[in-house]
């Protein structure tokens, strides 16, 4: 049985950023979206547990224990979803930007 612990923000956010997966935490108010539950969180948010001598996290919605290799800054998966849509042409702009090899389309 997991025992979730408290520690302090600025050592949660030290632990997210340790086990990022592919995102970075600014800070523990920035939002995260979770694949396993398809909600958005923010690090306060993430649960905290030490198993084996070693830090866990897990998404903090309620019933959901998504891990770090769960969260991702957009909702991939709706592509309907306003930040999807966004980081979408973002990263078309970027192949295109890169296809011309001219830096300074930008």
């Amino acid at each position: 049985m997991k025992k979730y612990i408290e520690i302090s923000p600025p050592e949660k956010l030290k632990l997210l950023n340790e086990h990022p997966m592919g995102t970075t935490w600014k800070s523990l108010d920035e939002s995260k979206w979770c694949l396993h539950c398809e909600a958005q969180f923010t690090g306060h948010s993430v649960l905290v547990y030490k198993q084996d001598g070693e830090f866990w996290l897990e998404c903090g919605t309620p019933d959901c224990d998504g891990s770090p290799l769960d969260w991702t800054d957009c909702p991939w998966w709706n592509e309907n979803h306003p930040q999807t849509k966004a980081h979408d042409e973002a990263m078309e702009r970027i192949d295109e930007i890169t296809e011309s090899g001219d830096p300074e389309q930008n």
